[in-house]
């Protein structure tokens, strides 16, 4: 199966097609609700905040929609403070390590 793969780089939203396994639904459904909780937003303001409606967030977190387009994850991660591969189940933390971009100052003597 071919699905688009997404990802943000210096403010540019890039699509890549990949092969990946069937999502598991009701797996992006659990993950969803837990950040929105751990966000204290109603499925109401999550709508408002994403632009993506209340009804597709209810059916999205019982897992009743057989799958979920790239913008909805996208809109939905980015009003949650989380990445798409969290929500996804690609990965487990729902956050992604910041890369430090300080350098150390040495003085030559």
């Amino acid at each position: 199966m071919h699905n688009l793969a997404f990802f943000f780089t210096q403010g540019i939203l890039l699509f890549q097609e990949v092969s990946m396994p069937n999502l598991d639904m009701q797996e992006v459904g659990r993950r969803l609700q837990q950040a929105r909780q751990q966000c204290g937003l109603a499925q109401h303001e999550l709508a408002l905040a994403s632009g993506v409606g209340q009804n597709q967030i209810s059916n999205l977190e019982r897992g009743k929609k057989p799958s979920v387009r790239a913008d909805t994850i996208a809109a939905l991660a980015q009003a949650l403070q989380v990445t798409t591969d969290f929500l996804l189940g690609l990965e487990d933390a729902p956050h992604r390590a910041r890369k430090s971009t300080r350098t150390s100052k040495t003085s030559v003597a």
